[in-house]
């Protein structure tokens, strides 16, 4: 049956976000005939086309904004999470090196961090921002965060149009430690489900599956890949690549 990102994806939702970015946009520098009140409504213009899906008109406005006032965090942010959406990472990572010197504890701005780097391949940048959001989210920093079960740590676009998105579990302990989703073009419908899970066994095992349904509606669980010990993230990712992408 078909499953929603929005139902994995707990820690994403808008209101997170504009319970840090709204009251961010400051006053203008250097540009004293553009009103403060003209620079939020040009944020929440830029805030509603992003919503809409269109990111390239959306980051024009940001863009404006940070022409004016280089440290107004909602429009980075949200101008770093529409590069993200347009594949531009390098534009996406400066925008959230500034984001995070201004707010680094912001739970929304370390997951599009995360998520950007990894694409830029900068591991070590990603490894120091997966350890501060884990302890942020130990020391209750957001009460959103400590409820949040993964976080998106990898979009992979594809040429029809679709996504491969990777979300890491904040539990070790928990059912899977990764999972690997075959999004639809419109970037909500989940095709294909697998998981990096650990098997409870005396001798600790990894197993790399899915549970499928066929068409009388019997479930059952298929084992892709088998693992004597964790793999590592390059790894596991390249077998369930293999996987989810098989015609």
């Amino acid at each position: 049956m078909a499953r929603t990102i929005s139902t994995i994806l707990l820690g994403a939702a808008l209101t997170l976000m504009l319970r840090f970015v709204l009251p961010a946009v400051a006053q203008p520098v250097n540009q004293p005939s553009v009103s403060v009140a003209e620079l939020k409504q040009r944020f929440e213009q830029g805030r509603q086309l992003y919503s809409a899906g269109q990111y390239a008109q959306a980051l024009t406005l940001f863009a404006r904004n940070l022409a004016v006032d280089p440290n107004s965090k909602g429009s980075l942010l949200f101008s770093a999470l529409a590069c993200i959406q347009l594949g531009e990472f390098s534009k996406a990572n400066a925008d959230l090196d500034r984001f995070l010197q201004l707010e680094p504890h912001n739970a929304e701005g370390l997951i599009a961090a995360i998520k950007t780097k990894q694409a830029l391949r900068r591991d070590h940048e990603v490894e120091i921002l997966r350890r501060r959001l884990k302890e942020d989210r130990a020391a209750g920093l957001e009460p959103r965060l400590k409820v949040m079960l993964s976080y998106e740590r990898e979009v992979i676009y594809q040429s029809d149009g679709s996504r491969i998105s990777i979300l890491e579990n904040f539990s070790a302990d928990g059912n899977y430690l990764w999972l690997y989703l075959l999004l639809d073009k419109d970037k909500k419908t989940i095709k294909r489900r697998l998981e990096l899970a650990a098997v409870p066994t005396v001798d600790q095992t990894y197993v790399l599956g899915e549970t499928r349904v066929s068409e009388t509606g019997v479930s059952g669980y298929k084992i892709y890949q088998r693992y004597a010990a964790l793999p590592s993230y390059d790894a596991a990712k390249t077998d369930a690549l293999v996987v989810l992408l098989e015609r």
